[in-house]
């Protein structure tokens, strides 16, 4: 007898499975960290592992608690791979182990142990951790700062944040010098290799090249990210100087992006699993509330921590979108199919 074989056509995936996508982010985190090795920084490779065994370790011992056997996930590297990236590298070892720990234990423990499901796990540890000690984060840069030096570049540059980049500026110029731009020195310095104790924030141009490649087969949530980019741009952009020099529409996009961490944030944090609405104008939204909470706690700049506590308050606000999703959709089945639905 012959056995003909079938599909379930005309049902399809509408996106790629979650452990598809965990394992293609952890192939482009795998490219940052041979960077890392490449150009000898060992302490961050070190946290990194550091955070991942502490994540694997507090699942481990939660499945213990409740009695499951099911642990180990490749959503777990992922996660303690991604904190790794944004956490300082001046955590000892140890203490880094002990702390993301505690953040992972009650982020997971939350609203009956589904906080992981409303609360970006990212987000939650790096707010946690710069709460239990804030000085081992890079010192914020103030509109008192920029405003006495003058603008974002230079206050980078007293600061020593960026590196002399004067020869490769040069060299730029000379391509672009036909089509009249000039690129002020310190920006190559800033997309290629910004001097800062967090890893995310390091290599900008490399993360942007992946992630948009990525989100161009359609990982990740794309309309968030990209929306939540552009209302941040924008609002630095139009309104960054008025508080420094009275001026608008003179704001340094390209200071604010690279010294903040949107690019890494944007594209591995931001569309965290339960975490974001699922309709398409709920996802615009989302997106221009998160990039307005972000220009406002993150500024136009120069903030290790700014974005992560916005995207806590717009998790927050995740179970309204998915409230109004429900009703919205029950009200469109009641008046196709009437009292049935």
């Amino acid at each position: 007898m012959e056995l003909n074989s079938f599909n379930f056509a005309p049902f399809t995936y509408s996106q790629y499975s979650l452990s598809k996508k965990n394992i293609v982010a952890l192939i482009v985190l795998f490219i940052h960290c041979l960077i890392l090795f490449f150009v000898s920084d060992y302490q961050a490779l070190l946290h990194i592992l550091t955070s991942v065994l502490s994540v694997l370790f507090v699942s481990f011992i939660l499945s213990i608690l409740n009695k499951q056997k099911d642990w180990f996930s490749i959503n777990l590297i992922t996660e303690g791979t991604i904190i790794g990236f944004c956490v300082p590298t001046s955590y000892n070892p140890l203490v880094l182990f002990l702390l993301v720990g505690i953040a992972y234990f009650l982020i997971k423990g939350m609203f009956a142990g589904y906080g992981g499901n409303i609360i970006s796990v990212v987000a939650f540890t790096v707010a946690f951790l710069y709460f239990s000690f804030p000085a081992h984060f890079p010192e914020i840069i103030t509109n008192q700062m920029i405003k006495a030096q003058g603008n974002m570049l230079s206050t980078l540059h007293i600061k020593g944040l960026i590196k002399n980049d004067k020869a490769v500026t040069s060299m730029l110029n000379y391509f672009f010098s036909n089509l009249g731009i000039i690129i002020p020195e310190g920006y190559a310095n800033l997309l290629a290799s910004y001097t800062s104790t967090i890893p995310a924030f390091r290599y900008n141009i490399i993360t942007l090249f992946f992630s948009a490649l990525l989100l161009g087969f359609d990982f990740g949530e794309r309309i968030i990210s990209f929306t939540f980019i552009f209302v941040y741009g924008v609002l630095v952009y139009v309104f960054g100087m008025s508080q420094i020099d009275g001026s608008f529409f003179n704001g340094d996009v390209i200071a604010a992006f690279c010294t903040t961490g949107i690019f890494f944030y944007a594209f591995f944090v931001v569309g965290e699993n339960c975490t974001v609405p699922n309709t398409f104008i709920s996802k615009l939204v989302y997106g221009i509330i998160l990039g307005l909470l972000t220009f406002f706690l993150a500024g136009i700049g120069g903030s290790p921590i700014g974005i992560a506590f916005a995207i806590i308050i717009s998790n927050l606000i995740t179970p309204v979108f998915l409230r109004i999703e429900e009703a919205l959709q029950n009200r469109f089945l009641r008046k196709k199919y009437g009292t049935i639905a």
